[in-house]
């Protein structure tokens, strides 16, 4: 992906092309997304031409960021979140907001039977803050509503996952009640 970024002029269009190539379907790699978001918000403001080239100090920004790019190839996130022996699972959700961007995670917890604990991250989810002070206050609002909403997505997969139903199952008894008076009649066991 970042192998012809080196040969290439540095214009608005090569970058929106470079980021392009980035897909992060559960927020995983969040942190740098964001940062591709920011640099394009800054690209935005500038209000420069699809080819023109972009200043030395982005250009080299941009570089740095390029370089930094090729160590999420050695990122290796392991597609099971659960404990196989899980006694205790937990869901936790964070938020945060800063003057460029916000965003939310949420992670997984799970204590197996020996104590030991294991915290996963399932997805997280971020954006930049917007330009227009009125849009600042909404997107403020909407953060408060993210975790909630979340949660009761994660909820919601975790009960209808059949692994998760069978780690977190109770036994069950049978619930009868008494049989009517009129049909029990007190007799000797096994004498007819």
């Amino acid at each position: 992906m970042t192998s012809n970024c080196d040969s290439l002029i540095v214009t608005k269009k090569s970058v929106i092309s470079i980021i392009a190539k980035i897909f992060d379907s559960l927020g995983l790699i969040g942190p740098v997304i964001t940062r591709t978001k920011i640099f394009l918000q800054s690209l935005w403001q500038l209000k420069l031409d699809w080819n023109y080239q972009l200043p030395s100090n982005l250009v080299s920004y941009w570089k740095s960021f390029i370089d930094a790019l090729e160590s999420i190839n050695c990122l290796n996130i392991p597609r099971y979140c659960l404990q196989d022996k899980s006694i205790r699972t937990e869901l936790h959700g964070f938020s945060d907001s800063s003057e460029k961007a916000y965003g939310a995670a949420l992670y997984l917890r799970c204590i197996d039977s020996s104590g030991q604990i294991s915290v996963r991250l399932l997805c997280s989810k971020s954006k930049v803050a917007p330009l227009k002070s009125a849009e600042t206050t909404k997107a403020k609002i909407r953060n408060s509503f993210w975790i909630p909403s979340a949660r009761n997505v994660v909820r919601k997969i975790l009960r209808t996952c059949i692994t998760c139903r069978k780690i977190s199952a109770k036994g069950s008894q049978q619930l009868m009640a008494d049989l009517p008076a009129a049909r029990v009649t007190a007799c000797r066991v096994f004498t007819q």
